[in-house]
């Protein structure tokens, strides 16, 4: 159970998430992922409620994930409603991707 002495932050701001996880292979998992990188610093940290993005990289070669984070669920939809986050909805269509869209719960930093 969690006492008030514990140091965990329940967030009062709803942030939103989106976690992707794309298939891939370890041919083409670092050349897809600098593709989104490239994407993502091009054009998508300039949208308004944009917080970060970050691109993970499974050890087996078989996955490539990706969390961005905004400032509301709001901002996420605008994104997604753009010229730009509809062509990249339609790029991505094909690619059998697994999308999360998350609210955060709490935070627990560490000591």
């Amino acid at each position: 159970m969690i006492g008030p002495e514990e140091d965990i932050w329940m967030d009062m701001v709803e942030q939103f998430l989106a976690l992707v996880i794309y298939p891939t292979t370890a041919e083409a998992q670092a050349r897809q992922a600098d593709n989104l990188l490239k994407m993502a610093a091009d054009r998508v940290r300039l949208l308004p409620g944009f917080l970060g993005a970050r691109v993970f990289l499974s050890e087996d070669g078989e996955s490539l994930v990706t969390l961005t984070e905004w400032s509301d669920r709001e901002s996420f939809q605008q994104f997604r409603q753009s010229d730009f986050g509809r062509a990249a909805v339609q790029l991505s269509a094909g690619l059998n991707q697994k999308a999360y869209w998350l609210r955060q719960h709490a935070t627990v930093p560490a000591p």
